[in-house]
């Protein structure tokens, strides 16, 4: 459980959720997306970044189905540098035949699921390479170059990007992510 998160289909009783509904409209829960608040208190002691890796775990921990965090998501999830606003919504990736659809909550990337992935806080995340990859395609030179050398401080085997599997690493089929110790 995400404690202080609080899924609003997870409170069983009409009166939990008529007590939660009173405290949510005096202020002591943040929306963080529709049915999953976090405890105001805590939300405001988190800095930008914090808040951000929360509700990428809230995202997560209230998927119907297991998900792979990218891009942006993943970049919180490493820790990794990041310029400017982090964006409301948790990016994944999504098979290419199915793709589903962006909503609230997630921007979904219909590009295939990664043959490789990493768990990292109990969220699993594209590969650091595959991070910062995705990253430098999609942001300004000057922000992924941030984003790049941040990557420095974790184990980073940059003869992977030198190989045709990291532009094209995509399988059909997901695979156990690999468990990275904290």
């Amino acid at each position: 459980s995400l404690d202080p998160i609080i899924g609003t289909r997870n409170l069983a009783t009409a009166g939990a959720r008529s007590e939660f509904s009173d405290r949510s409209r005096r202020g002591q829960y943040v929306a963080l997306f529709r049915g999953v608040h976090i405890a105001a208190a805590h939300w405001n002691a988190l800095d930008r970044h914090e808040k951000y890796r929360t509700r990428v775990r809230a995202a997560v921990e209230s998927a119907r189905e297991p998900v792979i965090v990218s891009h942006e998501s993943a970049a919180a999830v490493w820790r990794l540098q990041f310029v400017g606003e982090w964006p409301t919504k948790v990016h994944i990736l999504a098979p290419r035949a199915t793709g589903g659809r962006s909503n609230e909550m997630f921007a979904r990337h219909a590009v295939g699921l990664p043959s490789a992935c990493v768990q990292l806080d109990g969220t699993d995340a594209t590969t650091l390479e595959r991070t910062v990859v995705d990253l430098a395609t999609r942001l300004s030179f000057p922000h992924a170059v941030v984003v790049a050398d941040s990557s420095n401080d974790h184990r980073f085997d940059l003869d992977s990007l030198r190989t045709p599997k990291a532009a094209n690493e995509f399988v059909f089929v997901s695979k156990d992510c690999d468990v990275l110790p904290a």
